[in-house]
């Protein structure tokens, strides 16, 4: 355990790092980031695999070691940033003054993603904690389309103004908004044969889960997209508030439908949470931006396929 919490700090430096580099629009820094604790966690585990040294000591070693190294590759990709605009001011200081209410923010986000399986595994068993798990892990996978856009919004709304933020923004969201819609319909007919790929046919209790799980990830994917504003916005303790009103109400819902349903529960208080986290950003974008129609919100235009196939 101690080996495993161990790994925090580099996994916070990787964060930090990709933060950075994503606001400048060094998108190649930002892949490299991203992807190199994978690359090298995987490329260990192939070794140790293929040497039959599989154990549990190694692949904690192998963990710490990847985000050690990912971790450093940060700091390289750092340091001409810190140096140039930091010499005199101690780098944990300032982040502490500047991102305490961020940081909060990310702590109540990741609790509320991660009640539900809690909750599950209290009053279920392994077999239903492992079917929910499963379900929610294919589904998740979806979410690399709004992260994406995201990662990609945040140097194009950068010194802009207002008004042609909240243009990008909304051709985002609407784009967005389709892309997962497509996505979760190939999903929800598809949920039969990866779930059977995946887990294998003793998972096939999931499937069902799947028609609570893809309407809540699409409606989840547009406060992705529209928090990247209210980040630029800095309206951190507004945020901060409305993902802990969230946060209970995902801990209630669990606690409530759980115990009588089944992870059938699970997956329908985290329907319930997706919709009115959508519905709050909704209002987020009347009070911020100005009064917007939903569709001018979620419903794609031919304008924006043009844009898209041109940047493409």
């Amino acid at each position: 355990m101690v080996l495993v919490l161990a790994a925090i700090p580099f996994m916070m430096l990787q964060l930090y790092a990709m933060a950075i580099v994503q606001v400048k629009g060094n998108f190649r820094a930002f892949n490299i980031l991203y992807a190199a604790y994978a690359v090298i966690n995987l490329a260990a585990v192939a070794a140790v695999w293929f040497a039959d040294k599989t154990s549990v000591d190694a692949l904690i070693y192998i963990n710490l070691g990847a985000w050690t190294l990912t971790g450093l590759i940060a700091l390289f990709i750092l340091y001409p940033d810190f140096k140039k605009r930091h010499s005199r001011v101690p780098v944990l200081r300032l982040f502490a003054k500047t991102s305490a209410a961020a940081h909060l923010g990310a702590i109540i986000s990741f609790a509320v993603s991660r009640s539900d399986i809690l909750i599950v595994n209290y009053f279920s068993n392994e077999k239903q904690t492992g079917i929910y798990g499963l379900a929610v892990g294919i589904v998740q996978i979806l979410l690399i389309i709004p992260l994406s856009i995201q990662n990609l919004l945040y140097h194009s709304l950068l010194g802009k103004s207002r008004e042609d933020q909240k243009q990008i923004l909304l051709q985002n969201s609407r784009l967005t908004f389709s892309i997962m819609l497509a996505a979760g319909i190939c999903v929800f007919f598809l949920s039969r044969p990866l779930v059977n790929l995946v887990g294998g046919k003793g998972f096939e209790e999931a499937i069902p889960l799947f028609k609570y799980f893809l309407p809540a990830i699409v409606f989840y994917s547009i406060p992705m997209v529209l928090s990247t504003q209210w980040n630029i916005l800095g309206i951190f303790r507004h945020m901060n508030t409305v993902l802990m009103a969230v946060f209970v109400l995902s801990l209630t819902g669990n606690i409530l439908l759980v115990p009588y349903i089944g992870i059938t529960g699970g997956a329908i208080s985290f329907l319930l949470v997706s919709f009115l986290s959508f519905c709050i950003h909704i209002w987020f974008v009347q009070k911020y931006m100005g009064k917007t129609s939903l569709k001018d919100i979620i419903l794609i235009r031919q304008a924006d396929i043009n844009a898209l196939l041109k940047n493409s």
